[in-house]
């Protein structure tokens, strides 16, 4: 079957701005906050973007997004993603100096989480599946199941003997990763029961693009390929300018990514 060719920009606003100016900067590397890095791995035929506002919502109460990854994977039938994700993982320990992750899957991703944590018990501290399909029973890694009655895909869920379950009633099978009650969950189930402050997103106050082009599905992303940045306007939805504002070369293939790749320039627009 022909892959179907998807050409995305992911752009990341970390900051809100009242400016408007055209000058870019370098911008710093982000710096580990201490706390146990979290490995977030997506569903079939998704990517690192479901967890775009968890990311968000875990940088408003402490974490840095040094501690924060997504991990990308070939939905469609990748022969090497638990290499590719034990490769990631390796990266994000020497990066941040921990000896473990915290690994989270969403739907056809607790099935990726599980079969690593079977392999890499040593490397896991907790463990959280959402909306999926979990084990009867907890193991020696501590585990977070949250699912909804209401989910159609994933038909209910079940509880896990010995874990910590969390049963939404209108939660569909999507909202389970993205909503913030399984982010107040998560919080607290990877900081010892601490609440956040934050449940939505703090202003902030600056702005960071990039992007990459890849195959949908597939999570391939390709060397060498332009990647165009436009302004949109606020009301419409539509580019404001005909020819893109910044414009760069991907100059490398891209498995894990990062929330905040390795950044390409910053801007007020």
């Amino acid at each position: 079957m022909r892959k179907i060719l998807f050409y995305s920009l992911f752009l990341l606003v970390l900051f809100s701005c009242t400016k408007e100016t055209n000058t870019t900067q370098p911008i710093p590397e982000p710096v580990p906050s201490g706390k146990t890095p979290v490995i977030f791995v997506h569903g079939f035929l998704a990517s690192g973007d479901t967890y775009e506002k968890q990311t968000k919502r875990f940088t408003s109460n402490g974490y840095s997004l040094a501690d924060l990854y997504a991990f990308d994977w070939n939905s469609l039938g990748g022969t090497t993603t638990q290499q590719d994700l034990d490769k990631l993982v390796n990266e994000v320990l020497a990066k941040t100096g921990k000896t473990q992750v915290d690994l989270v899957g969403h739907s056809a991703g607790t099935g990726v989480v599980q079969t690593y944590l079977a392999a890499h018990k040593s490397k896991v501290k907790h463990l959280v599946l959402l909306a999926g399909f979990p084990p009867a029973s907890q193991g020696t890694t501590p585990i977070l199941n949250i699912y909804s009655s209401f989910d159609f895909i994933a038909s209910g869920g079940r509880d896990v003997s010995g874990g910590t379950n969390l049963k939404f009633n209108d939660k569909d099978h999507y909202e389970v990763a993205t909503c913030a009650e399984t982010f107040t969950a998560m919080y607290k189930f990877f900081n010892d029961g601490a609440v956040p402050t934050n449940t939505e997103p703090t202003n902030e106050s600056d702005i960071i693009l990039s992007g990459r082009s890849g195959f949908f599905g597939e999570n391939k992303f390709s060397e060498n390929t332009v990647v165009e940045i436009y302004k949109l306007d606020n009301a419409t939805g539509f580019r404001v300018n005909s020819a893109p504002n910044f414009t760069f070369i991907q100059t490398q293939l891209v498995i894990g990514v990062r929330f905040a790749p390795k950044p390409i320039l910053t801007t007020s627009l």
